[in-house]
């Protein structure tokens, strides 16, 4: 399945592969981890910085069975 999303959030959530593009073009194109923990371009690096500060955590979601406690 392919999502196409300016919701950077999402990508880090559910993406196993992101596409970064700049200007119409592709800057990036890399594993969702490897993107996200070490981007090559420049531009990717500047992009993540304003938008995922490195002091807010990454979003975990817990399921649980309807009834059960989360813990």
């Amino acid at each position: 399945m392919m999502i196409a999303t300016h919701d950077i959030s999402i990508a880090r959530d559910v993406a196993d592969r992101v596409i970064f593009m700049e200007g119409g073009r592709i800057a990036e194109d890399a594993r969702s981890k490897d993107f996200f923990t070490a981007p090559k371009s420049d531009r990717a690096r500047q992009f993540l910085s304003k938008l995922l500060p490195a002091h807010k955590p990454h979003r975990t979601f817990h399921y649980r069975a309807a009834g059960s406690p989360i813990g």
